[in-house]
């Protein structure tokens, strides 16, 4: 297991060489008249300071292990929430794929946890199943501990971010109270193409980013599932089913929600499903939203999570 701290540093310092050459940027490179580096975009449409103050100095762990589906975003989203921390003061962050860093001894250094994709048994370590019996034992047993000392941190009033496929994580199913505090798992993703997405509370303000409007991306679009419900948690986006073909997804209700925030205990959740293309994170209102949940979870941002099945 490794830090993938250089991560974040090489994409600090591409950021800072910009910012003292052309200040913010455009994302077209002149010269060759082409789109510019992906983190030169990132770099320009980065907000360059916090919606909220910051009440104290707040510390933040981004988790990236994938067992499973190993998504390609992984790295540029982690050094995207850096970036972000890094520019506006917000928190210092520190990037790892290491378990050791996941115990709860470890986790009380952090204000909030950031769930970066982690698809599959996310707890338990590389290369499991060629494990002898003994040491699969000593793994369950370590993957039970960080499981309750995760559950632990955020009762009691830590923050957790979960962005895309950390919904997407089988050992859900041998663990409810992660799904309970995430807020949902995924069933399927049925669509993979432009979609818009709509506003289900414009004037929540984890939803200021987007001005009140709806807009379009290119996304992995989930169906989530079970303990997803609008009695538990509070929709912020949703799917227009206008722009996909119905009759792919399952859900009854056509509640295809995107993100929402929710309590666990004293701690807060924010979980977005955008995104699953890289690229999507040169949009600045996608980065202010980030920024925004993210300052929500460490308890900077005042936002409601009254359920949306109960919100007035």
């Amino acid at each position: 297991m490794k830090s993938y701290r250089w991560v974040v540093v090489v994409f600090l310092a591409i950021s800072v060489m910009i910012a003292s050459m052309v200040g913010q940027s455009p994302a077209v490179d002149k010269a060759s008249a082409k789109p510019a580096p992906l983190a030169d975009r990132i770099a320009s449409a980065a907000p360059d300071k916090p919606t909220a103050a910051p009440r104290k100095a707040r510390k933040l762990v981004v988790f990236t292990f994938q067992p499973g589906y190993k998504h390609a975003c992984t790295p540029a989203v982690s050094a995207a929430i850096a970036l972000l921390g890094q520019r506006t003061g917000a928190w210092e962050t520190t990037v790892t794929d290491d378990l050791a860093m996941m115990g709860p001894a470890s986790l009380r250094q952090f204000d909030a946890v950031v769930l970066n994709n982690n698809c599959g048994p996310f707890f338990l370590p590389p290369g499991f199943a060629k494990l002898t019996a003994e040491q699969q034992k000593q793994a369950k047993a370590r993957e039970a501990e960080l499981r309750k000392g995760l559950e632990d941190f955020v009762r009691s009033g830590g923050g957790l971010v979960g962005l895309h496929s950390c919904l997407y994580a089988p050992d859900y199913a041998t663990w409810p109270e992660g799904g309970e505090m995430i807020g949902g798992l995924v069933a399927s993703h049925p669509w993979t193409k432009d979609i818009r997405v709509l506003l289900d509370d414009p004037g929540h303000p984890l939803c200021a980013a987007f001005g009140g409007k709806p807009f379009e991306i290119r996304e992995e679009t989930y169906e989530v599932k079970g303990p997803y419900s609008r009695e538990k948690v509070h929709v912020l986006l949703r799917l227009d089913m206008t722009t996909v073909d119905p009759s792919k997804g399952s859900r009854k209700d056509g509640d295809y929600a995107l993100a929402w925030v929710k309590s666990y205990g004293k701690g807060r959740v924010f979980y977005s499903a955008l995104t699953h293309f890289e690229e999507n994170l040169a949009q600045r209102p996608l980065l202010r939203f980030y920024l925004d949940g993210i300052q929500f979870a460490l308890g900077d941002l005042e936002a409601s999570m009254t359920p949306s099945a109960g919100a007035k």
